[in-house]
């Protein structure tokens, strides 16, 4: 498939914004397959040929992105339940084989993270060269990013709150 052209993408963008942005972004491909088929053409010149003389052609385009939606949601629902299943998986072996192992790992490694930052913050760690601050620096990064996933083992995953908070901006919007 050949490259997308300005033109064609922002003649898309203005019936179809969704389709019209995917083109130039991860989603082209998918975007770019969708508006030839919607418009019954095996190339994007032929897609821009159409549009150009078919006034069906923005009616179909606008029937493509409903579609391009609908199965843009059914990807990230079928994303939300492989981690769910991932998450239950887990849950299960420690329901399974015991819980110490899950236990042991967790403490663990906080006890290691808060230890490091304790030492970071008081001042008590022994003289380093810049590079291996910077290399600590960069630990303590990794090592913080680690604790979120840490918490949805114990506590579930962040799904739902995320789901709230579009409702509540959602709402907001409206009213």
């Amino acid at each position: 498939m050949s490259k997308f052209s300005d033109k064609l993408k922002s003649a898309i963008g203005t019936v179809a914004p969704l389709l019209g942005g995917a083109l130039g972004g991860p989603f082209g491909g998918i975007a770019g397959k969708l508006v030839q088929n919607a418009l019954g053409v095996d190339s994007m010149q032929a897609a821009e040929t159409m549009m150009q003389t078919d006034p069906e052609a923005l009616f179909k385009l606008k029937a493509a992105e409903i579609d391009f939606q609908k199965r843009l949601k059914e990807l990230g629902i079928e994303e939300e339940k492989v981690h769910a299943e991932d998450r239950n998986s887990a849950r299960d072996l420690a329901k399974s084989q015991g819980i110490w192992p899950q236990v042991s790992l967790s403490i663990g490694f906080l006890a290691i993270y808060f230890g490091l930052l304790y030492l970071l913050f008081t001042g008590d760690l022994p003289p380093m060269e810049e590079f291996t601050k910077g290399q600590l620096g960069i630990l303590i990064g990794i090592l913080t990013a680690a604790i979120p996933q840490i918490l949805a083992f114990w506590f579930g995953s962040s799904a739902g709150s995320k789901q709230k908070t579009d409702h509540m901006a959602r709402v907001k919007q409206d009213g």
